[in-house]
């Protein structure tokens, strides 16, 4: 399975849990395999994503006024074991935020 849908499928399930629906489904924004995908309750947004050029994947919350602020940590590719560790701490960032 791709890193990002490792990645959106853990966010996502937390998102899904609160009361979120996906606003934008996946979304090829590159040509080294970018992805990206928003879910939205009301005004609040996340968006999920892959940077396939640097080889990461993170989240953004919506903080409106056109502003997007990445949540840490990001999630780059390496070992298994470093990113499940990034994934998991993600998702506690996440959770703290909904």
């Amino acid at each position: 399975m791709h890193e990002y849908h490792k990645i959106k499928s853990n966010i996502a399930g937390l998102l899904l849990e609160s009361g979120y629906s996906e606003d934008k489904p996946d979304t090829e924004i590159g040509y080294c395999g970018s992805m990206h995908c928003i879910y939205a309750s009301g005004e609040k947004r996340f968006m999920i994503q892959w940077d396939g050029e640097e080889g990461f994947g993170s989240v953004e919350s919506w903080q409106g006024d056109n502003t997007w602020v990445m949540l840490e940590p990001i999630v780059p590719e390496g070992t298994e074991q470093d990113f499940n560790n990034n994934l998991t701490a993600l998702c506690q960032v996440v959770l703290a935020q909904l």
